[in-house]
């Protein structure tokens, strides 16, 4: 027996509609989803005081300028001003000294390199002579390359020992002179 495609109709046609269902592919079953869990609630924010940045820490250490004549490593400075600072390293036994030495431009980058280091450890030995621990003090030479001013009227102002104290970020510098 042949079949024609008129056949074919009557016999499609003539299922019933559950019969036309089981022919498709059973439908996929939907995603189950899963809400996250809800986090607790976080704590109200707390305001932190934050220090002026103009206003110098209560307890600064008593910085003062130290100048040089042109190629010399002894120094210029008050010196009733370094027993007031070796009084407050005492007070303070965690601060560590910083002593940066610096040198003017003229003559070549080599000696001043030099010079700035004899001026750093002059500087040093001073506090040393007055019972300041050799590990409490650090000591950098940066010759002729940080200058406070770079006209070569003003070298007299790089001829200088820049002092800091570590970790006193709120405390202001001395005024070079």
């Amino acid at each position: 027996m042949v079949a024609t495609i008129a056949d074919m109709r009557i016999l499609f046609s003539s299922r019933a509609p559950q019969e036309r269902l089981q022919l498709r592919p059973p439908p996929l079953a939907s995603p189950v989803i899963t809400p996250l869990p809800t986090p607790p609630p976080s704590p109200p924010p707390t305001e932190v005081p934050v220090p002026a940045l103009s206003a110098p820490a209560a307890d600064c250490a008593p910085l003062f300028p130290i100048t040089f004549e042109h190629n010399s490593a002894i120094p210029h400075f008050d010196p009733h001003a370094i027993i007031v600072l070796v009084d407050w390293l005492q007070a303070h036994p965690d601060a560590v000294l910083v002593i940066d030495g610096h040198a003017d431009s003229l003559g070549s980058a080599v000696a001043n390199f030099g010079l700035s280091q004899r001026r750093a450890n002059q500087v040093a030995s001073r506090f040393v002579a007055a019972n300041i621990p050799k590990g409490r003090i650090s000591r950098r030479a940066f010759g002729q390359y940080t200058p406070i001013i770079g006209t070569s009227d003003s070298s007299g102002r790089n001829r200088r020992v820049d002092l800091s104290i570590a970790g006193a970020s709120n405390c202001p510098l001395p005024e070079a002179p």
